[in-house]
């Protein structure tokens, strides 16, 4: 089978959550199909296309470009019925690229990666079409999260806008998947009942060999780049609400946040003692494995979180939210350590960094629960058996 994959970033290096899930997705299907690869990227973006080659044939690489919108052009965003991203976010040149790839002929399924890219994809109505990972996560904790007036309005409006257009969506779709159980319920809860979902869990490998790591028994980490809203939200939570208390009893403890960070937003954080920002790291797994807590202290979000997953493959122990661990088949005190308020959260954390046993346990029942459910070898047979029931439609 002959399979066209629209990403909305280049999957390598996979030095992102979204990343590491289309990699791995795409090796699966590989494994019996051929792949080619139609791909946006951001500026300033790494792109290793040798480290993508023995998977797939990378047809074309596309520059998002973010112009400032005009006034005008923010008020016909607001007017519309359909999601901002939508109205602003159409490139003409990826349109011309999956167009020019579907009018071959030689495709026999078209898989788009999230709502914002199905619309490339509504005309060809005879190739089977999947739309990979739908996420409304964020949008909904938006609207809880946002201060009451004039943001909560416009987050809900937001949120409804999304709802709708995705639930319009299903019909042009044969199917859609998601990273959770929880993602599914939510999307069926949105009326959007017009073709099969299927649960993907994202997808990790647990052959990376974390033996020769030297913890560093002080050291946490939180392994997410803030330019991602979320995390940025977490970041500045955990620092304001969280770090002075796990300071003043654990005075040696120290935070890795990695991740590209410009000074702009780390001018938007608190400061805070004993806090490196690394920058981006081309290999993020040694500093993972090498710290003594990886930290996930989110409060908005959707999916599976992949850094929970990624810290867990590498034997270092978490302390999340739970909403940082929504989605996952995780048990608070056998997998992990849970925390929902400034003051549960820095005290997971303080009793991790005094308890190597208590470490030692979560870490080994975190990697057995990533190897029977979250590994490639586990999900690769399931999603290729999906890819080829989509293709039958």
């Amino acid at each position: 089978m002959r399979i066209l994959w629209l990403a909305s970033w280049f999957p390598s290096p996979q030095d992102t959550g979204n990343k590491i899930r289309v990699f791995n997705l795409v090796r699966a299907a590989a494994s019996r199909h051929e792949v080619t690869l139609l791909s946006f990227a951001d500026t300033g973006d790494n792109i290793d296309e040798a480290g993508l080659t023995p998977y797939a044939h990378v047809a074309g690489i596309v520059q998002r470009t973010r112009p400032a919108p005009s006034r005008l052009a923010n008020l016909r965003a607001l007017l519309s019925p359909l999601p901002r991203s939508i109205v602003l976010g159409h490139s003409p040149e990826m349109a011309r690229c999956f167009d020019a790839e579907v009018r071959t002929g030689r495709y026999d399924l078209l898989i788009v990666c999230h709502y914002d890219n199905a619309r490339y994809a509504l005309r060809y109505t005879a190739t089977p079409k999947l739309l990979e990972e739908i996420e409304t996560g964020p949008l909904r904790g938006a609207v809880a999260l946002a201060r009451a007036g004039p943001p909560r309005a416009r987050a809900w409006l937001s949120w409804m806008k999304t709802r709708n257009y995705i639930a319009g969506l299903m019909r042009h779709f044969n199917a859609c998947t998601v990273a959770s159980e929880l993602e599914r319920a939510n999307l069926m809860l949105g009326n959007a009942r017009r073709c099969p979902v299927a649960v993907v869990p994202n997808v990790v490998s647990a052959a990376v060999d974390h033996a020769n790591a030297v913890k560093n028994p002080y050291r946490l980490i939180f392994n997410g780049a803030l330019s991602f809203g979320a995390n940025f939200q977490a970041v500045d939570y955990f620092l304001r609400e969280v770090w002075p208390a796990v300071l003043q009893a654990e005075p040696r403890a120290e935070l890795w946040i990695t991740g590209r960070t410009d000074d702009a937003t780390r001018n938007r954080v608190p400061p805070a003692q004993r806090v490196l920002f690394t920058g981006y790291l081309a290999d993020v797994k040694p500093a993972v494995a090498e710290a003594a807590v990886c930290i996930a202290p989110l409060q908005v979000g959707g999916g599976t979180r992949l850094k929970i997953l990624e810290a867990m493959v590498l034997g270092t122990p978490v302390v999340s939210t739970s909403k940082g661990a929504e989605g996952l088949e995780v048990r608070d005190g056998e997998h992990l350590l849970i925390g929902d308020t400034p003051e549960q959260f820095a005290a997971q954390v303080v009793r991790l960094l005094r308890d190597e046993e208590l470490r030692d346990r979560l870490a080994a029942n975190a990697r057995r629960l990533v190897e029977g459910t979250y590994d490639w070898s586990v999900i690769a047979p399931k999603f290729l058996s999906l890819l080829e029931q989509v293709a039958q439609c």
